[in-house]
């Protein structure tokens, strides 16, 4: 019994090995078009994610396909086809509710936030950023944290309120640092 205990443990070592370096290999394709995207590199940004999108394992890491998703959406949008920024919103929004992982969803609130917010529905892209403030509130993630403020400081400077334009730039700021993501 002592073998096959050793050998099952030697098993899920290598199992587990394998899983971390299938999600490291989604995070770094999608690193690579994140940085495609920051220097307006529209075709390199979408071979990634077009590549990164026909994974077949792609549905065992939720949290990756809803940034997957999100940055998707903000390529069509750049590209304005609307339509399909829509559809990959509409899909990571589903995709993320029933996968029951709560970041993934706070990924896919900030996508959609980001959507209405680039077509300039701002009660839209607040309503979802708060949605994803409220997961962030449980569940800490500084960097998601600051997109979703840097989002309500865009719309409510937009509408001219001083008050909360001031306050969710603190916000922004301040979690931005806290995550080094500047």
């Amino acid at each position: 019994m002592s073998k096959f205990l050793n050998y099952a443990v030697v098993v899920f070592i290598l199992l587990s090995g394998r899983v971390q370096a299938q999600q490291d290999s989604i995070r770094m394709l999608l690193d690579g078009a994140t940085r495609a995207r920051m220097i307006a590199d529209t075709e390199e940004n979408y071979r990634i994610l077009h590549q990164t999108e026909l994974r077949t394992d792609l549905g065992s890491y939720p949290l990756e396909r809803s940034k997957l998703f999100s940055e998707l959406s903000k390529h069509f949008l750049t590209t304005d086809d609307f339509d399909r920024a829509k559809l990959y919103v509409d899909s990571n929004l589903t995709l993320s509710k029933n996968s029951g992982n709560s970041i993934a969803l706070a990924h896919a609130y900030i996508g959609a936030s980001t959507y209405y917010n680039y077509l300039d529905i701002g009660n839209l892209a607040v309503q979802y950023a708060q949605r994803a403030i409220d997961i962030v509130n449980r569940y800490p993630d500084d960097a998601l944290a600051a997109r979703a403020y840097y989002i309500l400081y865009g719309v409510y400077s937009g509408w001219d309120d001083l008050l909360l334009t001031s306050k969710y730039a603190k916000l922004a700021i301040e979690n931005s640092e806290r995550a080094k993501d500047f």
